[in-house]
C-alpha cells in the first residue's frame, strides 16, 4: 500500500521497484502480559543481555521514573527524551554509544540514525502502536548479526491509553482539510494499526511471521519466538459467553461506550 501510494503521489511511470525482506534471523521476539510490578523481570532481562540495552516506554514521565528506579536498583540507566535540554541529550547519546554495556530508557523517538551494532536487548514496556513501527524499533537490535532479544511487556490498558493519545493528537491538527473529517480519517487508520498490533501480541501464531505479514511479507514460522517455542492453545469460552449473554437483559438503544 505504501509503495503504491508513493508511485501514485509522485506520478511515477514504470518505476523500478526493489523490495527487500524485513526478516532478521538473529532476533528473538517475545510478547507477554506485563505484571503489576515488572521490575524484577526487567532487571533479569538486562543482566542476561549482551552489549547495550534499549528500553522504550511511552511517555517522558515514565522514562524518568524507570531510569530512576533502575538506578536505585544498581543499573546506571540513562534517560533520553525530547524534554531534556540539548546538552543532557548529547551526554546521554554519548554514554549510549561509548559505554560497554549501557542501558538507555527512551521514548520511541530515539534510535533514528543511531548506529550501535551490539544492542542485545530492545524492550518495550508498553504495547507499540503499529506493527510497522515495532519492526523498525526492534530492528535496532542485533545489527552485528549476533543473537538479540526483542521483548514487549504489555497490559490490557495499553490500548485504551494509546487510543486516547491518538484521538488527542489528531484533534490538535488542522490543515486545509476540515478538522473533523481529517481527524476521523487519521483516528480510524491509527486505531486499525493498533488493533493489528494488539492481535499480534495476544495471538497464537509465530510473532515474526505475524509481524512480517503486517507489512505484506509471507514467511514460514521462525521457530525462535516464544509462540514457536511454547505454543499457546486457545480455550473455548462459548458456553460461558452464552450464559453471560443470556443473563444480560435485552435493551435496545443502549450505548455501551
Amino acid at each position: 500500500k505504501v509503495r503504491a501510494d508513493i508511485i501514485r503521489l509522485l506520478s511515477l511511470k514504470k518505476p523500478l521497484v526493489k523490495v527487500f525482506s524485513a526478516q532478521r534471523n538473529n532476533l528473538k521476539y517475545s510478547m507477554r502480559r506485563r505484571s503489576v510490578n515488572p521490575m524484577a523481570e526487567v532487571l533479569e532481562m538486562i543482566r542476561q543481555s549482551r552489549g547495550a540495552s534499549l528500553i522504550y516506554t511511552r511517555t517522558r514521565r515514565s522514562v524518568e521514573e524507570w531510569a530512576e528506579n533502575l538506578q536505585k536498583a544498581g543499573i546506571p540507566a540513562i534517560p533520553y527524551h525530547a524534554g531534556l535540554d540539548p546538552e543532557k541529550r548529547r551526554k546521554a547519546m554519548n554514554c549510549f554509544l561509548e559505554r560497554e554495556r549501557p542501558v538507555l530508557v527512551a521514548t520511541v523517538a530515539f534510535g533514528m540514525g543511531v548506529d550501535r551494532s551490539d544492542v542485545g536487548l530492545v524492550l518495550h514496556l508498553d504495547l507499540p502502536s503499529t506493527p510497522e513501527g515495532y519492526l523498525q524499533q526492534s530492528g535496532r537490535a542485533g545489527r552485528d548479526g549476533l543473537p538479540a532479544n526483542c521483548t514487549i511487556l504489555f497490559s490490557s490498558l495499553d490500548r485504551k491509553r494509546i487510543g486516547w493519545a491518538i484521538k488527542s493528537s489528531c484533534g490538535r491538527e488542522s490543515q486545509d482539510v476540515p478538522l473533523e473529517e481529517k481527524s476521523l480519517n487519521l483516528v480510524n487508520i491509527a486505531q486499525e494499526q493498533l488493533r493489528r498490533m494488539e492481535a499480534i501480541a495476544e495471538g497464537e501464531t509465530c510473532l515474526e511471521q505475524a509481524l512480517l505479514l503486517a507489512v505484506g511479507e509471507l514467511t514460514v514460522p521462525c521457530n525462535r519466538c516464544d509462540r514457536c517455542e511454547k505454543p499457546v492453545s486457545s480455550k473455548d469460552w462459548s458456553c460461558q459467553a452464552k450464559d453471560l449473554l443470556a443473563a444480560v437483559p435485552e435493551k435496545k438503544g443502549i450505548d455501551v461506550n
